[in-house]
C-alpha cells in the first residue's frame, strides 16, 4: 500500500542522507558555524558570546530531501582576573526528512568544555555534551490505498491502519579532547580535536514495537590552521572528518579572510570566502560576514558524480546570529603594527612619552 511506500521511503532516505552521522540527529556541512554539532570542544576556536539560527536544506533523488532549522547559543566563562576557562552551549534542533517531510527528529543538547590553559599560548580542552532527541511520523500526512476510490483520493474515508502516536526517544552523551595554540595576541594559529558520540550507547525505541535501535558510535576528528596571515588578510585552512560503521568521510577546504576592522585583530570582524570538498564528491562554497555584533554565514554545496555518494543532490545552508566579544580580549592595536609592541609603533621609546 501507498502507506508503506511513503513509510519506506522516510526510512531509507534516514540511511542516505547524512555525510558520516544518523540523517535523523541534525547534521550541518557547515562546521565551522555550527561548533556545538561538531565536538564537544569545538566552540573555543571562537571564544565569544554567539546565538545563532541556522537553516538547511538538501535534495534527494528518492523523496526529495531534508530541512534543518536550528538555534543555537554560546556563553563563554571567564576568571575574575579576566581568563577563559571554559564555554557553555545550547542548542535547539528540529529536522524533518521523507515525503511530504512526515519524518521528524527534535533534539536539544547541552555542551560544556573546559580550557585548562598550560600556558599563555598552550591551551589544553576537554568537552561533554548531553543531548534528548525525540522522532515521530506526521501521520496526518500519510494516506493510503484505501483512501483511492476510482483513482481518486477521498480523505474521509479512514486510512484502515492502527497508527501509533508514540515518538521514539534517546538519550546520548559526547565526549572530545583538543589542544589549540596561539600567538602573543591570542589569535588561534592552531586547533586540533576529537570526540566519540554515544558514549552511553544510547538507543531509539522503534515508532511501533518493543525492538530498540541502537545509534551508532561516531568519531569525529577537525583541525583548524592559520596557514599564513598579514595585516590586511589570512589563509586558514579546516579539516572535519568523521567514522562511522566502517563508513568514513572527509571534508577540508581553504578560505581567505580579510580583515574589516583596522583596530582589532580578526577575530574581531572579517569577510571569508572558501572552497571546500568532501570525500563523498561533493565540493562547496561558502561566504561568510562576521562583525563586531553580528554574523552571516551561506553555503551552497553540489556533487561532483554522476552516482554521488548517498544520491545526495545540491544543498544549501545559511546562518544568522548576533555575537559580541568581551571588551577586554579585544586587542586595540592598528593591524598595519600586529607585530609591533605599542611603544615600538610610535617611533619613541616608553619614557619619552611620560
Amino acid at each position: 500500500m501507498q502507506f508503506f511506500q511513503l513509510v519506506l521511503s522516510a526510512l531509507l532516505l534516514i540511511v542516505i542522507c547524512s555525510t558520516g552521522a544518523l540523517a535523523q540527529l541534525p547534521a550541518f556541512s557547515g562546521f565551522w558555524l555550527t561548533p556545538q554539532l561538531t565536538a564537544p570542544t569545538a566552540m573555543a576556536i571562537n571564544q565569544d558570546y554567539r546565538v545563532t539560527a541556522h537553516y538547511r536544506r538538501q535534495g534527494s533523488e528518492e523523496t526529495g530531501g531534508y530541512r534543518t532549522y536550528m538555534l543555537s547559543g554560546q556563553l563563554p566563562l571567564y576568571t575574575s582576573s579576566n581568563n577563559h576557562f571554559g564555554t557553555l552551549g545550547l542548542s535547539l534542533a528540529r529536522d524533518e526528512s521523507g515525503a511530504s517531510y512526515i519524518f521528524s527528529n527534535t533534539g536539544a543538547m547541552l555542551t560544556y568544555l573546559y580550557d585548562a590553559a598550560l600556558s599563555r599560548r598552550h591551551h589544553l580542552l576537554g568537552g561533554v555534551q548531553a543531548s534528548y532527541y525525540w522522532r515521530k511520523v506526521d501521520w496526518s500526512e500519510v494516506t493510503t490505498s484505501n483512501q483511492f476510490v476510482n483513482g481518486n483520493f477521498d480523505p474521509t474515508i479512514g486510512p484502515g491502519e492502527a497508527f501509533s502516536e508514540d515518538p521514539g526517544q534517546a538519550f546520548l552523551g559526547n565526549v572530545g579532547l583538543a589542544y589549540y595554540f596561539t600567538d602573543y595576541e591570542g589569535e588561534q594559529l592552531f586547533h586540533i580535536g576529537g570526540a566519540l558520540t554515544n558514549v552511553n550507547n544510547g538507543s531509539f525505541t522503534y515508532l511501533m514495537g518493543n525492538e530498540d535501535q541502537v545509534v551508532p558510535k561516531t568519531i569525529v576528528g577537525y583541525s583548524h590552521i592559520r596557514l599564513y596571515s598579514n595585516p590586511s588578510f589570512d589563509v586558514v585552512s579546516d579539516f572535519y572528518w568523521r567514522s562511522q560503521e566502517q563508513v568514513h568521510d572527509l571534508t577540508g577546504g581553504l578560505q581567505l579572510r580579510k580583515g574589516t576592522s583596522g583596530l582589532y585583530s580578526m577575530s574581531a570582524g572579517y569577510f571569508g570566502a572558501g572552497l571546500y570538498y568532501s570525500q563523498d564528491k561533493t565540493g562547496m562554497v561558502a561566504v561568510q560576514l562576521v562583525q563586531s555584533d553580528w554574523l552571516f554565514g551561506i553555503s551552497y554545496e553540489m556533487p561532483f558524480a554522476s552516482q554521488p555518494l548517498r544520491k545526495i543532490q545540491s544543498g544549501f545552508e545559511v546562518s544568522l546570529g548576533w555575537r559580541a566579544s568581551r571588551q577586554e580580549d579585544r586587542n586595540p592595536y592598528r593591524r598595519k603594527y600586529r607585530r609591533k609592541l605599542p611603544w615600538e609603533s610610535k617611533n619613541s621609546l616608553p619614557w619619552l612619552d611620560r
